[in-house]
């Protein structure tokens, strides 16, 4: 199982990559020049899954950003920042399914 990450430029990547060198250790995690960071984890992909999606959720956060595209293997996923109940307190995302990889492209 391959998951890559959109942190873009401007060292925004550094928490990203932290966070997931203490989740999944530093021989599975990369992050290219255009500031992609992969993990390849090497554990159970439903529990691996959950543990990126946790580890993106907190680097949106730190970095104040509202939104982001993952791919977990072909499928892509935007991770965006969603509006709750001020009583609910924190931060809540929605997950929106954008497609497989190469699925547009003709």
């Amino acid at each position: 199982m391959v998951i890559r990450v959109a942190a873009g430029n401007g060292g925004r990547a550094g928490p990203l990559v932290s966070d997931f060198v203490s989740v999944f250790g530093g021989e599975h995690v990369s992050v290219d020049a255009n500031g992609e960071v992969m993990v390849e984890p090497q554990y159970d992909s439903n529990r691996a899954v959950g543990d990126a999606f946790d580890a993106i959720e907190r680097w949106l956060d730190k970095t104040h950003l509202d939104s982001t595209v993952v791919q977990v293997n072909i499928d892509s996923y935007r991770l965006e920042e969603r509006d709750q109940p001020a009583t609910v307190g924190g931060k809540a995302w929605t997950y929106l399914r954008l497609g497989k990889s190469g699925e547009h492209d003709h």
